[in-house]
């Protein structure tokens, strides 16, 4: 890096760029793990910095599937009639 008059990057920081950019083009986890030559994809997760713009697109994917990510039953296939399809739904996510 000296050579080339670049400062204030490291081949480490480089190694943390190549990762990331390899995931957001798709490359699968496995194989970044092998490129680095990690022993698990635990490390090799410590290398990868999704930006925001890579966190939106991922959420984006989303959008299409609308109403058919919950299959809403009537009341009478519920355990209990008594119990909304959507509190069940609110209470299942928000458990923690």
């Amino acid at each position: 890096m000296r050579k080339s008059g670049i400062t204030g990057i490291t081949w480490h920081r480089l190694r943390h760029t190549f990762t990331t950019r390899l995931l957001e083009q798709g490359a699968d986890l496995a194989t970044v793990q092998q490129l680095l030559g990690h022993s698990t994809v635990t490390v090799t997760m410590r290398y990868a910095h999704p930006n925001l713009g890579s966190k939106r697109d991922a959420v984006s994917r989303l959008e299409g599937f609308g109403d058919n990510l919950v299959t809403v039953c009537t009341k009478t296939q519920q355990s209990n009639p008594n119990v909304s399809p959507i509190h069940s739904l609110k209470s299942a996510l928000s458990y923690t």
